[in-house]
């Protein structure tokens, strides 16, 4: 560990962001954490003697030299950043706040805004990778933000991910975010059919995936085929209602630049079939079980409500 007597001010220990706020501590800087629910933030700090609790983000913000958030959705982003209570108060002049989490283009655009009055470094950080990929710093980061700010990033960035892209605004991270999402959606719609296809014309499943990973050699179309084919669902990496929140930021996108997207739109109903059937528990890949349910195929118990 090397000390880098750096403070950040670390928002939102889900699995995601436990497992990026544990690699920042073990890279040594210093963190300030708070979390919705008190009791992740107190494990955190009881297992991580660089970790001070906070009581709220304002008082995480404060003094540290960072702020970093990795949380579920638009609202929950706001409410932490606006407010008496919320970082862009708590944050000092030298201060850069990172947003980590997958938001809309338009609050990046009003949170690059809101820090830009205030006079404070903003920058956009969504990040590719399961939770696995977290915990062994292989998440790939798209940064978005003027170039000083982006520099001032780098060893935070080094500290959780094997590789950052750059752009020049935060809105433009966001949205490669999202279509990056929906890339992957996509995917995982393209995967529950072919495989439904093979098995009802009686090619296992897990012979089809041998096939198309080592044709196409794609970790992801690996990762997502094999829990298709294996209909392996939990834990849930990425839950489906956050699947159902990106392909919708995406559409959105689309709809706000004139870019008509058919198959995010499939993709989005196809996600809210499998929420009413009662699989939001699972992995957003258990979207491609409602191909299974169509074409006749059951879906096993341990792998649907």
């Amino acid at each position: 560990m090397t000390e880098t007597n750096q403070s950040v001010g670390f928002i939102g220990l889900g699995n995601m962001g436990s497992a990026m706020a544990k690699n920042l501590a073990q890279a040594g800087f210093r963190l300030r954490v708070w979390n919705r629910n008190p009791q992740k933030a107190k494990e955190m700090v009881r297992d991580l003697p660089q970790a001070q609790l906070c009581n709220t983000p304002r008082e995480a913000a404060k003094g540290s030299q960072f702020v970093v958030s990795s949380l579920a959705n638009d609202e929950a982003v706001r409410a932490v950043t606006f407010g008496p209570d919320g970082t862009l108060s708590g944050m000092d002049k030298d201060c850069t706040r990172v947003e980590a989490s997958t938001i809309s283009v338009a609050l990046s655009q009003e949170l690059e805004s809101a820090h830009a009055k205030a006079q404070r470094r903003f920058v956009a950080a969504p990040v590719f990778g399961r939770p696995d990929a977290a915990a062994q710093r292989q998440l790939w980061i798209v940064a978005g933000g003027p170039s000083d700010a982006l520099e001032r990033c780098a060893p935070l960035f080094a500290a959780i991910g094997q590789g950052t892209f750059r752009f020049a605004r935060p809105p433009h991270a966001n949205l490669m975010k999202l279509v990056g999402n929906l890339t992957i959606a996509s995917l995982i719609e393209t995967l529950g059919e072919v495989l439904v296809l093979a098995e009802k014309g009686g090619v296992a499943p897990g012979d089809a995936m041998q096939v198309l990973s080592a044709v196409f050699q794609s970790p992801v179309l690996k990762g997502y085929g094999s829990r298709i084919a294996t209909q392996s669902y939990r834990p849930a990496g990425f839950r489906m209602e956050l699947g159902l929140k990106d392909v919708t930021l995406a559409l959105r996108a689309g709809e706000e630049l004139r870019v008509p997207l058919p198959i995010a739109s499939l993709i989005h109903d196809h996600f809210i079939e499998a929420l009413a059937l009662g699989r939001g528990d699972l992995d957003w890949s258990a979207m491609a079980t409602v191909m299974r349910d169509a074409a006749g195929l059951s879906v096993p118990k341990t792998a649907s409500a």
